[in-house]
Parts: structure tokens; sequence; C-alpha cells
């Protein structure tokens, strides 16, 4: 049970997208307002709601009233603030259906700090679904960016969920100059293998065009570990040519490098391509 919540939950934060999941007559499907009421009012001593039931109600938030869906958020913000975290970790699923409703900012607005405290929860999915949250919102709240930037510099915070706050910077405020000095604060920071990959990773959209983050990605071509090199370069190559521009020549020594993977060259021959003849 517990495998399959968090590879939903997984599942979930990487697609961010709004759509049902089961087809479900409404006979068939569990009162939201109360499932939430239960789940706030979770006995330890009892068995979790189940997994079916999660799916049913999550299915059924896109197409609720609103106000429905409104008299059913204060149990649902009481779930999400369960020190149990896997009745957080339910109610954070369902938070990332909310904020897909068009009318998400509207529904949500006065509920951004208990949203915002997710982040100082240990588990790794309850913090990936504040920046998740703001960016399906709709529009995104004006906070999401000095509030998710304060996160990235923040040093008593674990880092596991940091490349998820440099994702939705670069898509909310590409340009804005606290997030890009946010970002380049976390990349420059001595993180661990996969932490460096995983916000390597999250730099690859057409929307950076920073300078300054153009060099720190270029930089990373150079890092001995050779996992670190080739996410570098896929990600130049989500980027496009701007992120080309400023590592072709590191990228010209991988492509013809002998002593490099032939993944590796492959990718740098591609991303040399982009450039202009």
């Amino acid at each position: 049970m517990a495998m399959k919540r968090m590879k939903l939950f997984r599942l979930a934060l990487a697609t961010a997208v709004a759509m049902p999941l089961l087809c479900l007559s409404p006979a068939d499907s569990p009162d939201p307002g109360q499932f939430f009421k239960t789940l706030s009012a979770h006995d330890p001593a009892q068995s979790y709601p189940s997994y079916d039931r999660l799916l049913q109600v999550v299915d059924q938030i896109q197409a609720m009233a609103e106000t429905t869906l409104t008299a059913a958020l204060p149990d649902l913000f009481a779930a999400l603030q369960s020190p149990d975290d896997a009745i957080a970790v339910d109610a954070a699923f369902a938070l990332t259906a909310v904020a897909g409703r068009p009318d998400s900012n509207e529904l949500l607005r006065s509920h951004l700090s208990e949203i915002n405290a997710l982040l100082g929860r240990s588990d790794r999915r309850l913090k990936a679904t504040v920046p998740t949250v703001f960016l399906r919102m709709q529009p995104a709240p004006r906070e999401a960016v000095p509030r998710l930037a304060n996160f990235l510099t923040r040093n008593d915070q674990s880092s596991d969920a940091k490349p998820d706050a440099v994702f939705a910077l670069i898509k909310l405020a590409p340009n804005d100059p606290a997030a890009i000095a946010a970002i380049r604060h976390f990349i420059g920071l001595p993180l661990d293998r996969q932490t460096r990959i995983d916000t390597i990773n999250a730099l690859g959209s057409s929307h950076l065009t920073d300078g300054g983050l153009l060099d720190l990605l270029a930089r990373q071509l150079a890092d001995p570990d050779q996992n670190v090199r080739l996410a570098a370069i896929q990600t130049m190559n989500r980027i496009g040519r701007p992120a080309v521009q400023h590592a072709s020549a590191a990228l010209t020594r991988l492509a013809n490098d002998p002593a490099e993977s032939l993944q590796i060259r492959q990718q740098a021959q591609h991303a040399l391509a982009l450039m202009p003849q």
C-alpha cells in the first residue's frame, strides 16, 4: 500500500496534469468532504483509507462545484497538517488536483501559508508539493517566487526537494533577479551527486536565458562525474541554442574526445548541431 501511494504521488508531481484517473459513476464515488473529514481525524490505531478511495476522491475534484470544494478545504488542510506523513501525503495528492482547477487561485489564496509550511516537513514528497502547487495554480500566486527563493537559500533545510523549487522558479520567474540569485546560490553549494544532477535537469527549460546560470551550467561539463556531464549536455539540448553557445568550446572537446563515452559524444554532437552553420 505504501509503495503504491508513493508511486502515485511521484507520478502526480512529475506530470502535474489534470485528468480523470478513474471512470466512476456518482453512486460509486465517495463524498470528498466526508473523505477529508475522516482523513483529518484518522486514528493511528486504524487502517489508512484505501488507495482506491483516494483515487476516487481525486477523480472528482476537477468537476466539483466551487462551493462544495470550498466547504471541504478546511478538512483537507487539517489532514495536510497531520504529523502522520502518510495522511499528509494523501492530502497533498488531493491538493495538487485542486491546484489544477481554473479557479485554483481563488480557492487556495487564503491557504498559502499552510501550503508554504510543507517546506518545513521532513518528507520530500510534502516539500515537493509546494512548487508543484504553485506551478499549477491559475494564475500562480505572486508570493510563490519569494517563498521558493527563500527556501533555496535557507541552510536549515535539506536539499532533497530544492531541485523542484529550481524547476518552478525557472518556469515562473526566469528573469526575476531574486529568483536567479537564489538558484545561483544553491547550485554553488557542495551538493551531493544526485541533487546536483536533479538540479541540472531542473534548469532544462527554454525559459532560461540568464547568462550567469548558463555559465554555471557550462562549468558542469568539466565535472569529473560522467553522469553530471551527461545531465548538463542533455539540459543544454532542452534549453537550445543560447546554452550551446555558452559552452560551444567544451562541447566540441567532449564531442571529439575518444576517452568519453559514446553517449556523451553523441549528445554533445547533437547539441552542437543546434548552432548556426
